[in-house]
């Protein structure tokens, strides 16, 4: 018996669809872990919830089987609200891999992290709720990145990137040999050219509607594995692990003058490599399962205290958050009213 395993239902990991071949970060992300948590519990099953496909069970025929102690992890965005209503009743994780989309989630349903920036966020808006740090684990193969590269710049253009980015390009295709990508590719092939690329350039934009906030970036931990030099802002996530100066250099500083100058003494600079040893311990799979068998633990606690609580309805624990805000209001507009008077009366 595998002494790792710690969660005896089923878990299931929950995906709109798997047929496609260019998945964005976050697919990637959670499939990874679908595999990891193999060795934390007795059975854990791909689902799909647009419809039904080969080799991957449907939700519709799960819902008909499943057992209480089954655990649903749900993750993408625009579907979590809808999804949380759905298995109402069930035990449910929401997998935050953003932060935004107007998401609406009963209190007592935890919520894994995939970076501090999207932890603080849930933080500060559901703070009575389970809270668990969990970073993707990076498997590229580690590269030399002080070897001629055939691609001085490599860039990937999406419409999340900022038109900052586009501008820059612009000025440097006059320079450099630039590869611009600017369309989801099949991963194995963005990590090849990545391989072969000096400086990988990327410029998440911030977003402030509700199709929610970049969590993480994987592209640029990804390039820094690779050897590339990364030149990047730091929104949401990407400041987890992008440190200006000792592992990246950051874009979008004073003027593009400024970052065009910067980027062209940095290209030609060897680079120092002593960071990866510790990129590599933090997003490794033997960080994945540590931080797994303590979570696992503290979900155990969460589950039951919850299931044999007279606390445990989802009205309840919402109403205590909800009676916290009311409290500090209340607080509030009586120490308004204290001042007000206090400067009436010195008039």
């Amino acid at each position: 018996m595998n002494d790792n395993i710690l969660y005896q239902g089923c878990i299931y990991v929950l995906f709109p669809t798997m047929r496609s071949e260019c998945f964005s970060g976050g697919h990637y992300v959670l499939q990874r872990m679908a595999y990891l948590l193999r060795e934390h519990a007795k059975q854990v099953q791909i689902v799909t919830y647009y419809g039904k496909e080969i080799d991957y069970a449907c939700l519709e025929d799960v819902l008909k089987s499943a057992s209480p102690e089954d655990l649903f992890i749900i993750s993408f965005g625009p579907h979590i609200t809808a999804l949380a209503k759905r298995l109402s009743g069930r035990r449910i994780i929401y997998y935050a891999q953003s932060f935004g989309w107007r998401i609406t989630l009963p209190n007592q349903i935890p919520i894994f992290c995939v970076s501090r920036y999207v932890l603080s966020q849930w933080a500060v808006k559901s703070p009575t709720r389970p809270l668990f740090l969990l970073p993707p684990v990076i498997d590229v193969e580690y590269q030399d990145s002080n070897v001629e590269r055939e691609i001085d710049i490599l860039v990937y253009l999406s419409p999340k990137m900022s038109p900052y980015l586009s501008s820059f390009v612009k000025k440097l295709q006059n320079k450099y040999r630039v590869l611009v990508i600017d369309k989801l590719i099949p991963r194995r092939d963005f990590l090849e050219n990545m391989k072969k690329a000096n400086v990988f350039l990327y410029y998440s934009k911030p977003i402030l509607d509700s199709r929610g906030a970049e969590g993480f970036g994987l592209m640029p931990l990804e390039a820094l594995c690779c050897g590339c030099k990364v030149f990047s802002n730091l929104f949401g996530g990407l400041s987890d692990y992008l440190d200006p100066g000792i592992n990246a250099y950051q874009l979008g500083v004073y003027s593009m003058e400024y970052d065009l100058q910067r980027l062209s003494e940095v290209i030609k600079q060897k680079q120092d490599m002593k960071y990866r040893i510790v990129l590599r311990e933090a997003y490794s799979e033997n960080m994945f399962h540590q931080r797994m068998k303590g979570i696992l633990e503290e979900l155990h606690c969460c589950f039951k205290y919850r299931e044999n609580s007279v606390f445990s309805s989802p009205k309840s624990l919402c109403h205590f958050g909800k009676m916290q805000d009311r409290r500090r209001f209340g607080f509030l507009t009586m120490a308004r009213k204290l001042i007000g008077r206090a400067l009436c009366i010195r008039t």
